[in-house]
């Protein structure tokens, strides 16, 4: 019983990990886009 929790733990770490990596690369793409932005390119 101990495990199971611990590997539920772990994959939920997991996840909030790869998300958190995911919103910085968002945002760092968003700066980068918004000077792209002024020209007109989306």
């Amino acid at each position: 019983m101990g495990t199971k929790k611990r590997k539920e733990n772990y994959q939920q770490a997991r996840c909030l990990t790869l998300l958190l990596i995911e919103l910085t690369e968002d945002y760092q793409m968003r700066k980068h886009k918004k000077r792209y932005c002024l020209r007109g390119n989306a």
